[in-house]
């Protein structure tokens, strides 16, 4: 054959193939847009599909299919798709109107409002821009600013939906209730068969108490989607909130008369029997159904399920026992159901038993897996509990249970950061959740975050105005602000809320101390011993003021009459001994701590200034001996554990250092700053055994999302004794950015510029840790590498 007539036949192939290929897209794409439109949206999304299988950047098909995924409650899907378009074409301000819509329905506020900047940027007189910024300033509690700005909308355009719905919305909230339903009114004159039209008026009428008028909209929901049954259950609630029982009932019996296999329509009006307490016509409804229809599995768990509920948990059991030998997918979903109800009875084993029968034939089943990580998370295992749990999550975005569960295990895995983010997503989806949002507020604290928990503080307050224990934790954020005058106004609401309660009088001393208001603070500190004598904090607090107030004899005088006025108090004896260490009479203190240990010799804190006192005495024995003896008095108090840990570091007894830091890890699994002593005790022993460097990584593992510059050092050195320097040398130089006066640290640096060969910087760090004024660990290495350093550097100078 001729090349070009080939050619020209190949071409043609290609061409024909090409309009094949267009035709059957356009064909899909008609078939979409029509099921879509018949409300046929399961056939929709197939359709949709196709047609972005043969081309997956098709705009009109991604935006038909985002709607479709609305329809279908995907939101995530939905939103998945908006964003592709966005990034397909950055001018489509139909789908920056969409992806703006469910941002706020997901509380992303900000976000939704800078899409509608965005969009009226462009299009300064887009409707549908202007609804989103007026809803997202409506949101920001703006109300006339977005009134203003959705009235310029409906202007424009009289007949949007969206900008009617948010004009009614935001007339409602400037107290324009009247001129809102009027809006309403006129509006479904125009658009008829407008579901959220009928459903907001039937709201509206409803709160005024016209009941003709809102049964009326209700109804028409139903002539508009007879299939829909959730519109049908809105009017069920309805005629039981008006007192029209058999109304009621007759929606749902309606619904069996004319559809006898309508499953919703029996579980409908069974749950409404429920909700009665009319326990037996309940049970009767399923049972009479399940008789008609054996095959009908949804009915007989919802029924085994109602004999859990009313605690009749044999008969449960027996019947999903029953369903064991039916087909897989009713065996499998009968498994869980059994696994949760041993679960709720404590039998773990065989809860534990029966989910791993499941997840043997089906490795991903969601529910399962939900129970299992529930399961490790109640036995405190997060490591385990943490990839369940992650994946119900996954496949269960919305679901706000499972999201403060994945929470919880991070909590206990010490993942800080990643519980805040999920908590934050756990109140952005329910703004009522205050159990949540104090929940994040003492995890922000703990992180440092603190205006982030003052702010969610704030809206707890807000939304539970005289709860005791928010205003506590508001007190608490004030303080750790610095912001004084706000903690004493939230100290005296609570004095007022119960002015029986020394705390509160506590708190109050507190934030006058905070603003440096000794005398009234001390004031307020006598007032909560007054309701609480020989109070710990108060007693305390009292002294600091004190101190500052130069009042030390006066204190000395005023603890002793404390210590004889409330029998021997512990407390008073040992502030008493702080004080006069301050005054630096340290055989009088001395006698004090001894006092405070004889009558209460199990509490740690006596010992421990004993041994500062022996200290100061240069009475290194004494110190020693006094923190052996608290240590097994208080059952290892990690205080002294410490305090006897640097003791023994100072005296290079390595190991005895190294023993009790293990101690103190062993108890106190989230102690750091322990693990960090201990890990970098274990890599700068004289000989460094396998045992100790591996345990030594292990530590440093644990302290890899602290962001401490000591650890850093510590985890650098870590990496440094494993000859892995190139890992070292960033974490070491983060550290040393921190602490550039700190010898130990430039020592560390140095090493391992050394061992990578760059030695004019090595020798920069070593001269600089050399010449400090301080002793440090590795200072006869460091100089020794030094002097090697420089006279290699000079031999080839020369």
């Amino acid at each position: 054959m001729n090349v070009k007539v080939l050619f020209l036949t190949v071409l043609f192939c290609f061409l024909t193939a090409c309009d094949g290929m267009e035709e059957r897209k356009q064909k899909y794409l008609s078939m979409a847009q029509e099921s879509f439109d018949k409300k046929n949206y399961e056939k929709a999304s197939v359709d949709y599909k196709n047609v972005l299988k043969i081309d997956p950047k098709d705009v009109d098909a991604l935006l038909g299919f985002a709607a479709t995924l609305e329809k279908l409650k995907d939101y995530r899907g939905a939103v998945s798709r908006y964003r592709a378009v966005i990034e397909l074409d950055p001018t489509n301000n139909q789908a920056k109107n969409k992806l703006g819509q469910m941002l706020l329905l997901a509380n992303q506020v900000d976000q939704a409002f800078d899409l509608a900047e965005e969009v009226l940027a462009a299009d300064p007189q887009n409707v549908g821009g202007m609804t989103l910024k007026a809803a997202g300033l409506g949101r920001k509690g703006q109300f006339q600013d977005a009134l203003n700005l959705i009235e310029q909308a409906y202007k424009l355009n009289s007949s949007d939906l969206d900008a009617i719905i948010m004009y009614s919305a935001l007339l409602k909230a400037n107290d324009r209730a009247d001129e809102a339903l009027a809006l309403l009114e006129k509006s479904i004159q125009a658009i008829p068969d407008s579901v959220s039209l009928h459903s907001l008026l039937a709201q509206y009428y409803a709160e005024r108490n016209q009941l003709l008028l809102a049964e009326k909209q209700l109804k028409k929901l139903i002539e508009i989607e007879p299939e829909e049954i959730q519109f049908k259950r809105q009017l069920v609630v309805f005629y039981e909130r008006t007192d029209r029982p058999e109304d009621a009932e007759r929606v749902f019996s309606d619904m069996i008369s004319s559809h006898p296999d309508n499953t919703d329509a029996v579980v409908g009006l069974h749950e409404l029997y429920v909700s009665r307490n009319n326990l037996d016509k309940a049970e009767a409804l399923l049972k009479q159904h399940i008789a008609n229809d054996k095959e009908n599995f949804d009915l007989q768990f919802i029924l085994a399920s109602f004999y859990v509920k009313t605690d009749r948990v044999d008969e449960a059991e027996t019947m999903y026992r029953s369903f064991l030998e039916e087909n897989d997918k009713v065996a499998t979903k009968a498994k869980n159901r059994l696994a949760y109800l041993k679960a709720e009875q404590n039998d773990i084993a065989q809860a534990d038993k029966l989910i791993a029968e499941v997840l043997e034939q089906q490795p991903g089943n969601i529910e399962a897996l939900t129970l299992r990580g529930k399961l490790y998370l109640q036995k405190e295992d997060p490591v385990n509990a943490i990839p369940d749990l992650r994946a119900a999550v996954n496949a269960n975005p919305e679901n706000i249970e499972l999201i403060k569960m994945l929470a919880q295990a991070h909590i206990l895995n010490g993942e800080n950061e990643l519980a805040t983010e999920l908590l934050k997503n756990v109140v952005r989806m329910n703004q009522k959740d205050v159990a949540s949002r104090m929940q994040l507020v003492e995890l922000l604290l703990r992180t440092d975050q603190t205006e982030q928990a003052l702010k969610h503080a704030l809206a707890a307050d807000q939304q539970v105005p005289n709860n005791l224990k928010i205003k506590q934790k508001l007190f608490q954020t004030y303080v750790a602000l610095g912001r004084s005058s706000e903690a004493k106004f939230v100290a005296n609401e609570l004095i007022a809320m119960d002015d029986t309660n020394p705390l509160f009088y506590f708190y109050s001393g507190s934030a006058d101390q905070l603003a440096k208001n000794h005398e009234l603070a001390i004031v307020n500190f006598d007032k909560a011993m007054e309701l609480k004598p020989g109070a710990l904090e108060p007693m305390s607090a009292k002294v600091r003021s004190m101190i500052v107030l130069q009042k030390l004899d006066e204190a000395v005088q005023w603890l002793g009459a404390m210590a004889e006025e409330l029998g021997n108090n512990p407390a008073a004896y040992n502030f008493k001994g702080e004080i006069l260490l301050a005054q630096s009479k340290h055989s009088e203190s001395l006698a004090a701590f001894e006092k405070a240990i004889e009558i209460s010799p199990e509490w740690w804190m006596p010992y421990r200034n004993k041994a500062i006192v022996a200290s100061g005495m240069h009475n290194t024995g004494l110190a020693k001996s006094s923190l052996e003896a608290g240590i097994k008095a208080s059952e290892g108090a990690v205080p002294l554990r410490m305090a006897l840990a640097a003791m023994l570091e100072k005296e290079n007894n390595m190991k005895g250092a190294i023993d009790q830091y293990e101690h103190i890890v062993k108890q106190d699994t989230k102690n750091t700053v322990a693990m960090n002593n201990l890990a970098m005790l274990l890599v700068s022993q004289d000989q460094i055994d396998q045992a100790s460097l591996t345990r030594a990584a292990q530590l440093s593992a644990s302290l890899s999302q602290e962001n401490n510059p000591l650890f850093k050092d510590t985890i650098g050195w870590v990496y440094y004794a494993q000859g892995e320097f190139e890992k070292a040398l960033p974490l070491l130089k983060s550290a040393s950015e921190a602490h550039p006066n700190n010898p130990e640290i430039q020592y560390h640096l140095g090493m391992t510029y050394f061992k990578i060969s760059d030695f004019e910087k090595a020798k920069t760090y070593l001269v600089s840790a050399v010449e400090s004024e301080s002793s440090f660990r590795g200072e006869a290495e460091a100089k020794d590498t030094l002097n090697k350093l420089q006279n290699e550097l000079a031999s080839t100078s020369s």
